[in-house]
């Protein structure tokens, strides 16, 4: 069965931004700007505005405050921010697909 694109989108978004927190003393600035555009980019293809307003907030920290603690904070608020959309994608209900029936021998 395929994955929800959505779904994997939300897992990646937090894979990235899991990864930012434990690179972060080790990734140039620039890198780093990188990283949170492509966070933004993401969140913009699904929907998640929250989530790319925090990266645009994020993304100006960094540029006007360079990699102070201020960078934990707010990957702390965007993990938030994609791990709330992602229980709701799970709180939905799964359908379980369906296996097509051949219909045969039926007589009008």
């Amino acid at each position: 069965m395929r994955a929800d694109p959505k779904a994997r989108i939300v897992t990646d978004l937090m894979r990235r931004v899991e990864r930012l927190g434990d690179l972060r003393g080790s990734m140039s600035g620039a890198t780093l700007l990188d990283e949170i555009d492509e966070i933004g980019h993401l969140a913009r293809r699904i929907g998640l505005d929250d989530v790319e307003g925090l990266a645009a907030m994020l993304g100006s920290a960094v540029t006007l405050h360079g990699l102070g603690p201020i960078l934990l904070s707010y990957l702390d608020l965007i993990r938030d921010a994609v791990s709330a959309h992602g229980d709701a994608m799970s709180s939905l209900p799964f359908v379980p697909p369906v296996a097509p029936v051949a219909v045969t021998g039926l007589r009008a």
